[in-house]
C-alpha cells in the first residue's frame, strides 16, 4: 500500500460519541474498520490496518508524518544528512519505555537492525535494502550508513513497519493503559508542562469496527418487519417500520443507523 494511503488511512478515522460504551472523560473516541488492534511487532509480518492505527499511536519511528503529510519528528528530535546522501545521524528525545526503562540508542539501533535482517517478516524491508549499517554514536545518537542515496528514506521510517517496539511495549507518545479485553484501547499521552504549569494528560479510546458485509454493501431491500438487528439498532427499525418494505434499502438503513447510534434520531421520517 503507498505511504499517502497509509496516512490517509491513519488520518480519516471516525470521531463520534460513544454509542454502546461511556469513553474517558475528556476522551477521543477512535473507530477504525477492522478487527480490535493489536500491538505487534513490524519483524513478525505485516501489520493490519486497525494494528497501524494503534502503532502509530504508541509506537513512533524515529520520525513520522504530520497532520498535512509532512516529516516531523518522532522518536528521533532532529537529525542531519550528510550532503551525498549516505548518512542519517539521528538525536533521540529523552525518553522511557512504559516499564519505566530508559531508551537508548543502543537498543533503537538492534531494532531497526532487527527489522531489515533477513529472518524478519517486515513486509518492508527489501525498501530499506540500501542500508549497510545502523550504529550507535552515543547513548542518544544514531547513524544510518547507506551503500546507495535513498531520498525517501524518511517516509519509509516513518511508516508503522518502522515503529519501535519492545517486549509488548511501545516507545511512544501514547502509551497504553490497562482494561478489559472487551472495553476499547485506553491510550494516555502526559505532557510535562513549563514554567510551573500543569502536566497536560490526552486520553483516545480506539476500537475496530467490523467492515460493513457484502450482502449489506451491495444496497439489498431490508425487511421492516424483520425487528432489530445486530446492523440497525432498534430504535432505526422502528423509525422505518411504517414505510413500504420495499422502499427502504440498505443505504438508507446505513443512514439511519448512523443517526440512532449519534444518539440522535433522524428529523426525516420514512413515508408510509
Amino acid at each position: 500500500m503507498p505511504p499517502f494511503f497509509r496516512l490517509a488511512l491513519m488520518m480519516l478515522v471516525a470521531l463520534a460519541p460513544g454509542a454502546c460504551h461511556q469513553p474517558k472523560v475528556g476522551a477521543s473516541e477512535v473507530l477504525v474498520i477492522g478487527a480490535r488492534p493489536r500491538l505487534v511487532d513490524p519483524a513478525a509480518g505485516a501489520p493490519a490496518s486497525a494494528d497501524e492505527a494503534l502503532l502509530g499511536n504508541v509506537a513512533q519511528g524515529l520520525v513520522r508524518f504530520d497532520a498535512r503529510g509532512q516529516i516531523d519528528a518522532g522518536l528521533a528530535e532532529r537529525w542531519n544528512v550528510s550532503d551525498d546522501g549516505l548518512s542519517y545521524i539521528f538525536r533521540l528525545q529523552s525518553g522511557n519505555w512504559p516499564s519505566g526503562r530508559r531508551i537508548d540508542a543502543r537498543e533503537v539501533a538492534r531494532i531497526l537492525n532487527r527489522q531489515r535482517r533477513a529472518a524478519s517478516l517486515n513486509p518492508l524491508k527489501d525498501t530499506v535494502g540500501a542500508i549497510d549499517e545502523i550504529v550507535a554514536m552515543t547513548d542518544r545518537v544514531i547513524e544510518i550508513r547507506l551503500g546507495a542515496a535513498r531520498p525517501n528514506l524518511l517516509q519509509l521510517l516513518a511508516l508503522p513497519e518502522f515503529a519501535f517496539v519492545r517486549e509488548g511495549e511501545g516507545s511512544g507518545p501514547f502509551t497504553l493503559l490497562p482494561g478489559k479485553s472487551e472495553d476499547p484501547l485506553h491510550l494516555q499521552r502526559v505532557t510535562a508542562g513549563s514554567d510551573g504549569d500543569a502536566e497536560l494528560r490526552e486520553f483516545i479510546d480506539l476500537n475496530g469496527l467490523p467492515a460493513p458485509s457484502r450482502a449489506f454493501a451491495r444496497a439489498r431491500p431490508m425487511s421492516c418487519s424483520a425487528g432489530p438487528s445486530p446492523t440497525c439498532p432498534s430504535r432505526a427499525v422502528r423509525n422505518c417500520r411504517a414505510a413500504p418494505c420495499a422502499s427502504i434499502r440498505s443505504s438508507e438503513c446505513s443512514r439511519l443507523c448512523r443517526g440512532a447510534m449519534r444518539g440522535r434520531l433522524p428529523t426525516r421520517r420514512c413515508a408510509a
